[in-house]
């Protein structure tokens, strides 16, 4: 009973030793994701991928790069978003930077649509509904649809 009492009192002592980092990757077990895929919308049309990670409570942060058509306009797309998936609906918010040769705009860019998810867990089909809010003025907000797969590595679950 001893040894068994000093054993717990070691492993206690151990986990309160681990930096607030460590303590973070333990609870939320981050493992990294891809996604792939391509939107449309009027008169708009882009292919778009986003390398990141997620966590075991279906939150994801991901870095986008991408290529947008707008009428004659051609442009390199790089930002920042975040998702949360609750069961088959997907919400989130990104932040954006439109660079063309003639122009660069910076927009915000919420979403929400649906995640079906495979019998594996290791990936899904996405479809959402994506608004692009550029916060220079002259230029409209655009909605466009977007479909795509996500791809999910590593993840092991509860320890």
């Amino acid at each position: 009973f001893n040894a068994h009492l000093v054993s717990l009192n070691a492993q206690i002592k151990a986990s309160d030793s681990k930096s607030w980092f460590d303590r973070l990757m333990d609870e939320y077990e981050p493992s990294t994701m891809l996604y792939a895929g391509g939107a449309a919308g009027t008169d708009v049309f882009s292919l778009s991928g986003r390398l990141g990670f997620y966590t075991n409570n279906n939150i994801s942060g991901s870095l986008n790069i991408g290529y947008a058509y707008a009428g004659s306009n051609h442009s390199f797309n790089i930002g920042l978003a975040a998702y949360q998936t609750m069961g088959r609906i997907i919400y989130g918010l990104g932040i954006n930077e439109s660079i063309s040769s003639s122009d660069s705009i910076f927009s915000i860019t919420p979403a929400v649509g649906l995640s079906f998810m495979n019998k594996e867990k290791n990936a899904s089909y996405d479809i959402l509904l994506n608004l692009m809010m550029p916060l220079k003025q002259g230029y409209p907000t655009n909605t466009l649809i977007s479909f795509g797969r996500t791809f999910y590595f590593s993840y092991k679950g509860k320890k």
